[in-house]
């Protein structure tokens, strides 16, 4: 075997190793992705559903509180309930949609009466940081509990920033500048709330 030979072999040799590795580091950091996707909709849904012991619960904690106090109500849309003492606390349900420049998911959680909101969180969005993006942040989310997700022929929605100087029950004030992502949120929550409510009605 000359020195040619054996150099093909070997380069042959590296480039299969070297795929190799990379496959699995890509393999790798896919689930590590997933994993921490989850997590974050984890939180986030036992945020919204005020899930007693949340706050003192850290990644496979909150996997574990997952289990033992939400139960998932397979269907559309998708329903979660929170239980304390065998009674129902509060329900949550997905909402998600395209935003001004991306896909945006959220969650939002209603008390027992199914109408009154409990939290919202967009765990997941790209929107403007600093305008749209501010949809993700504590401050912005925590503008909707109280609020019912309809009452009349409103339904919860937010509302062009400062336009409105008394909010009613079913509006939520929007973020300066980011008007757009406002009305884009709004499409797709009015329709996941309709689906929700419909849902809630079979249920009864």
């Amino acid at each position: 075997m000359n020195d040619k030979t054996r150099a093909l072999i070997f380069l042959a040799v590296l480039s299969l190793v070297v795929g190799n590795v990379l496959a699995g580091i890509s393999l790798g950091l896919k689930q590590r992705i997933e994993n921490n996707r989850k997590l974050l909709m984890v939180g986030s849904l036992l945020d919204v559903l005020q899930v007693e012991g949340r706050q003192d619960a850290q990644d496979a904690e909150l996997l574990t509180l997952y289990e033992e106090k939400v139960e998932v109500l397979e269907g559309a849309p998708r329903v979660y309930t929170y239980e304390e003492d065998g009674r129902v606390e509060a329900y949550a349900f997905d909402v998600a949609g395209r935003g001004l420049w991306d896909n945006v998911k959220g969650l939002v959680a209603v008390d027992r009466d199914g109408v009154t909101v409990r939290g919202v969180r967009f765990y997941e969005q790209n929107e403007t940081p600093g305008l749209g993006g501010d949809i993700g942040t504590l401050a912005f989310a925590r503008q909707f509990e109280g609020k019912s997700l309809r009452e009349g022929e409103d339904t919860l929605s937010i509302v062009k920033a400062g336009s409105v100087s008394d909010l009613s029950s079913t509006q939520v004030d929007g973020i300066t500048g980011a008007t757009m992502t406002g009305d884009a949120v709004n499409a797709f929550l009015a329709d996941d709330i309709e689906a929700f409510l419909d849902r809630m009605e079979e249920m009864e």
